[in-house]
């Protein structure tokens, strides 16, 4: 028979079987932290996107929208649904995207815009915010800086700080909105010659 055990090798040995299960957990906790995807802008009722659009055009209580893309399943960033915008005569007004862009900062707001074009052609007629833009002092209005947007034609390049102003304190959201401007004049050549 060997020698009995100090008692401190009995409290090591309890203490060591208590922290493997915590350990276990902890890093589990961790790793279910890292993986969760904080939740995104989701597209508005078709009412509220009308009630932005008439901020633009005073008709728009006389439109309505008829879907016509969904992109299943959304993405965190990119085009997430295409609406044709019609009158009360089923005429096409104006063509619309939504898009949404991840915004890699744990204290931004993530980016969902409406994109407004022309019925012929990639002309925009306006860009909307449909998701509050934040900066670090407060909210701000981007109306200026969409409507720097307006009349060019989708499929052209923008460049900030060449082709259109930046907003100071918001360079995430400008770099975010330029990328989903040139996403989706890319969806918009590639969904030529459907209902859209």
């Amino acid at each position: 028979m060997g020698q009995p055990k100090h008692p401190l090798y009995w409290i090591y040995s309890g203490l060591i079987l208590l922290l493997i299960p915590a350990i276990i957990m902890l890093i589990g906790l961790y790793e279910k932290g890292l993986s969760l995807e904080s939740p995104l802008p989701s597209i508005p009722p078709k009412e509220i996107m009308l009630l932005r659009l008439a901020e633009f055009d005073s008709t728009a209580s006389a439109l309505h929208l008829k879907e016509v893309y969904q992109a299943t399943p959304a993405p965190r960033s990119g085009v997430l649904s295409a609406y044709r915008v019609l009158t009360d005569d089923e005429v096409l007004a104006y063509r619309l995207v939504v898009a949404r862009h991840d915004i890699a900062c744990a204290s931004c707001l993530d980016l969902l815009v409406g994109i407004l074009i022309e019925p012929k052609g990639d002309r925009v007629a306006a860009v909307f915010p449909l998701e509050s833009w934040e900066l670090a002092d407060g909210r701000f209005d981007p109306t200026d800086f969409f409507a720097q947007l307006s009349g060019r034609a989708l499929l052209e390049p923008l460049v900030v700080g060449r082709d259109i102003d930046g907003i100071t304190e918001a360079t995430l959201s400008v770099n975010a909105l330029v990328t989903q401007w040139s996403q989706a004049g890319s969806w918009l050549a590639e969904s030529k010659g459907t209902a859209f």
